[in-house]
């Protein structure tokens, strides 16, 4: 079960990387805001591959959450609560809430669905990415502290 985490939360970085490694052309969009130093070209360019990716991984990352969260539930009661196995389970299901219902993921989701990168008003798609992005960033923080957690309680 452990090791099943472990494969989890891999495969929840690995999602996490390929996201950013397609956003490496508007990051400077994402992190300062400033559009003016990302051509028009990538912005419609990252935008039209991140619609084409949303009928795709949404369904991966669910599976990684309700695995993931199921899991580490699990391994809770086997393990008694310990204080790093709780830690695990709670930084998780924070940064999910964080994710979901604060910053509106799902709301980011659907707006890249619904404008078409290559009419859309440019303005819609950099505020599409610049959330999006933010989003992304903040799985991949979410996914790999998990990782590192679930090493800590495998080696300890």
């Amino acid at each position: 079960m452990q090791e099943l985490l472990l494969i989890t939360f891999t495969f929840g970085v690995a999602i996490f990387t390929f996201l950013s490694m397609l956003e490496i052309p508007v990051w400077q969009l994402i992190f300062t805001g400033r559009h003016q130093l990302v051509s028009d070209d990538a912005i419609r360019f990252v935008h039209r591959n991140l619609r084409f990716m949303t009928s795709k991984l949404p369904p991966s990352n669910g599976g990684v959450i309700l695995v993931g969260v199921s899991l580490m539930i699990w391994q809770g009661f086997e393990f008694g609560w310990e204080a790093l196995v709780a830690s695990q389970l709670i930084v998780y299901i924070a940064g999910l809430f964080v994710i979901v219902a604060i910053l509106g993921n799902a709301r980011t989701v659907f707006s890249i669905r619904r404008n078409e990168s290559d009419s859309a008003d440019l303005d819609l798609l950099i505020d599409d990415l610049k959330k999006v992005g933010r989003d992304h960033h903040i799985g991949l923080v979410l996914n790999l502290s998990a990782l590192i957690m679930q090493l800590l309680i495998i080696w300890r």
